[in-house]
């Protein structure tokens, strides 16, 4: 059983309060969450630990697990609209624009990767980002012949970055997709009715999970 401690903050650049796993690099967007699924995010789809959140290579790594854990189930959320390949694609489009236009480098060495069982799918995610991004950069710049090789750049580096994260995944959970899946939902359930209702800056819980399933209860650290 695995026990982690879950705080609620006050963001100083929104003022708005939520949850995040304690340790989380404040960084320079919005971290804190209202949703267990986010808290669950951190915790098993950042294969790299929460000290590592913050980059956009950890992020697309992320995204490569997340296939894993949840997309290859047909679903990133119970209540999606769209399919898993399309919201990923829409994700990875997002980060591009860090990248792209924003000019925030990668933290590591893009890896040289071989293709995996999942490529496919990692694949076609990029693919469709790719149509999202220029779709964005349309409305956004008047011409997008400057950002082309840098697109491209990205979108390369994308592949690379998701195929390590799924393998990550992969090894973690030694290829149980359906116990990934599962430890995901019962952290999601556990931790969701407190993320939506946190009450004070300060709060801090006890999140509990193994592979049998995951508790959340307020803690009261001794002062």
């Amino acid at each position: 059983m695995r026990h982690v401690t879950l705080q609620v903050i006050r963001e100083e650049w929104t003022g708005e309060t939520g949850m995040i796993v304690k340790g989380t690099p404040r960084i320079q967007s919005s971290i804190i969450s209202t949703e267990g699924v986010v808290i669950a995010h951190d915790l098993l789809e950042h294969c790299n630990g929460i000290k590592s959140i913050g980059s956009v290579d950890d992020e697309l790594e992320a995204l490569g697990a997340c296939w894993f854990i949840r997309g290859q189930h047909g679903y990133l959320r119970p209540e999606a609209i769209n399919d898993p390949v399309d919201g990923l694609a829409r994700d990875v489009a997002m980060l591009a624009d860090y990248y792209v236009r924003g000019g925030v480098p990668f933290h590591s060495t893009v890896p040289n990767t071989r293709p995996c069982i999942a490529d496919a799918y990692l694949e076609d995610i990029v693919n469709e980002a790719e149509h999202f991004i220029y779709s964005e950069l349309r409305h956004q710049v008047d011409h997008v012949g400057p950002y082309v090789d840098k697109v491209r750049e990205f979108l390369d580096a994308s592949l690379h970055y998701m195929r390590t994260g799924y393998r990550k995944a992969h090894k973690r959970f030694k290829g149980n997709g359906n116990l990934a899946h599962s430890m995901f939902w019962d952290i999601a359930r556990a931790v969701d009715p407190y993320a939506k209702h946190c009450e004070f800056e300060g709060q801090e819980y006890r999140l509990s999970y193994d592979r049998h399933g995951a508790t959340c209860e307020e803690f009261y650290p001794e002062w």
